[in-house]
């Protein structure tokens, strides 16, 4: 197919040049650029004639694309057979499963979508035609920005649906919730104490586990609830490395769209994603230098937080009162983080 356009009011470093080759110059490709391309994919990944890429020394992907591949805008898209969701949870990488979702249906030309959050336009998981909620217009695309086994369970009701989920060790999320807010991001948030600017962290960390916990309470329901046709994903499998990062968007290709886009498809998607590494040259999801227009102002800031703040608050996660505590581990265990 096309080019898909950036998102309207996207500003983007420059892309990766995109080289065109003849199919006669891709015959003659060598073995070691072969063998290099293998290294830098997920094995689940494979390439055909006419969509080759490299890797830079990051091990982000340079895509290169054969010129003359065939359109498919007359095939059914996967939305046409079945709904999506996606769903994220405050301080569980958020903002990461959205943005590289967001670009993942751009590219694969989505144009209708909503959102369960009634009060906020900028939650969107289509660049056009995101704007709608999905109380009042049931989209074949949806976004759920807080992880909810009532919304899993009723798409179920309404036909063949699959999904992504992200979800977090829920102690770093109250140390990451902690610290964020202490700074001063979204105050006023239900989500923290009201007074967590004042607190440090030994007031401040049991404080935020309190406000926290129905957060982590709702994406435990939803990851028991999660099944076969939606796929939880890990904010630190997305966080590791640059390597990780790829490995988790194939993942994520395969789970939701397998057989039913191109190859050219899922490596533009690998592509554009990878603006989205917090440890590649970019790292778009904390990055205060690109903003998009659709957002709101809540969005344009830092959404990750000081590693070395992060160490100070997780020393206080011992003086959350026993019985929330144990709450908490309870849901580390189910979710494997135990």
């Amino acid at each position: 197919g096309s080019e898909t356009p950036p998102p309207p009011g996207r500003t983007e470093p420059a892309r990766p040049v995109v080289l065109v080759h003849g199919l006669v110059l891709a015959m003659k490709i060598s073995v070691v650029r072969l063998s290099l391309l293998v290294s830098c994919l997920p094995a689940s990944l494979s390439v055909q004639q006419g969509a080759l890429t490299s890797c830079d020394d990051g091990g982000n992907l340079l895509l290169q694309t054969h010129a003359s591949h065939a359109s498919h805008a007359s095939l059914p898209t996967p939305w046409d057979r079945r709904n999506y969701l996606v769903g994220t949870s405050h301080k569980a990488g958020s903002h990461l499963l959205r943005n590289v979702m967001r670009r993942t249906f751009d590219i694969l030309g989505a144009n209708f979508s909503c959102h369960y959050i009634v009060k906020s336009a900028g939650a969107v998981i289509t660049s056009m035609g995101g704007e709608h909620v999905c109380q009042d217009t049931k989209a074949p695309v949806r976004f759920q920005n807080t992880n909810n086994a009532r919304t899993i369970l009723q798409m179920r009701l309404e036909g063949p649906m699959r999904g992504v989920m992200i979800i977090r060790d829920p102690f770093e999320m109250v140390a990451s919730a902690y610290v964020y807010h202490h700074r001063g991001a979204e105050v006023g948030s239900p989500l923290a104490p009201s007074n967590v600017m004042s607190l440090g962290p030994n007031d401040g960390v049991p404080a935020t586990a309190q406000s926290m916990w129905h957060v982590v309470e709702n994406m435990t329901q939803a990851y028991q609830v999660a099944g076969d046709d939606v796929l939880p994903v890990r904010y630190e499998d997305f966080t590791r490395s640059s390597v990780d990062f790829n490995a988790t968007m194939d993942k994520i290709i395969h789970f939701l769209f397998e057989g039913e886009i191109t190859e050219v498809q899922k490596l533009r998607i690998l592509q554009s994603t990878q603006y989205e590494d917090i440890n590649g040259p970019y790292g778009l999801s904390r990055s205060l230098d690109i903003v998009e227009k659709i957002q709101t102002p809540q969005d344009r800031i830092n959404h990750t937080s000081d590693d070395d703040d992060v160490r100070r608050a997780r020393k206080a996660v011992p003086l959350i009162p026993n019985e929330l505590r144990q709450s908490y581990a309870k849901s580390r265990k189910i979710m494997g983080y135990a």
